[in-house]
């Protein structure tokens, strides 16, 4: 389990009631009132990080060894494009971030 924030680099801390876990610093955002876009944009990063999380557990896992060749490719594809598109999201939050300096 990492534990920095992708989205602000501290400390992580671990809610109870979830197997996801969160930084105060997303919390604050959540808190604070945003136009829904801001909103959107958070809850999108969040779900990706969930769901690339458990891909990169599944490919590192013994299972993924007995997957047929062409299903791997195209794990390997879906894999690299969730990547790319955490990527686009992690530079929109810094915008956001850098428009809103006292999150």
């Amino acid at each position: 389990m990492k534990n920095l924030c992708d989205v602000c680099g501290v400390k992580i801390e671990f809610n109870r009631n979830s197997d996801v876990s969160v930084c105060r610093h997303v919390v604050r955002m959540e808190k604070r009132i945003h136009p829904s876009w801001q909103k959107i944009l958070l809850d999108e990063k969040f779900d990706l990080s969930v769901k690339l999380e458990k891909l990169q557990t599944f490919v590192c896992g013994s299972i993924y060894s007995s997957v047929p060749p062409e299903e791997q490719s195209r794990i390997n594809r879906q894999l690299l494009i969730m990547q790319l598109y955490e990527q686009v999201l992690l530079e929109r939050i810094a915008a956001l971030k850098q428009n809103q300096p006292t999150l």
